[in-house]
């Protein structure tokens, strides 16, 4: 799959996942989660061998952990996965309206 065709499905730009694979980025637990199902692979597909050779287990970054953990939390409800799997499923303009709305929804509370 091409980086164009990848950034669509991800609501992105191309030049964004660009900078994932030269590391220019860190790549979140949840943009992680919606590249395995672009890719329809799963979680193995990107850590296989982690560990091994002298890197640096996950535990030794506290900030991925707390990412990771938030991730399974929120997994691990199937409403929030409907909900999640309908989004990725859902037009990149149509993402964007959605992220949008909890700020909208906010300004209108206040």
């Amino acid at each position: 799959m091409s980086q164009p065709v990848l950034a669509a499905r991800l609501g992105i730009t191309f030049q964004q996942i660009q900078k994932y694979e030269k590391g220019k980025n860190r790549v979140s637990a949840s943009v992680l989660y919606a590249i395995m199902c672009a890719l329809n692979v799963p979680a193995a597909y990107f850590f296989d061998g982690v560990g091994a050779g002298g890197t640096k287990p996950l535990e030794a970054d506290p900030v991925a952990m707390e990412d990771m953990n938030a991730v399974q939390a929120m997994l691990a409800s199937q409403e929030n996965m409907k909900l999640l799997h309908n989004y990725l499923g859902a037009p990149p303009a149509v993402r964007k309206a959605v992220r949008s709305l909890p700020s909208s929804v906010a300004k209108d509370v206040t």
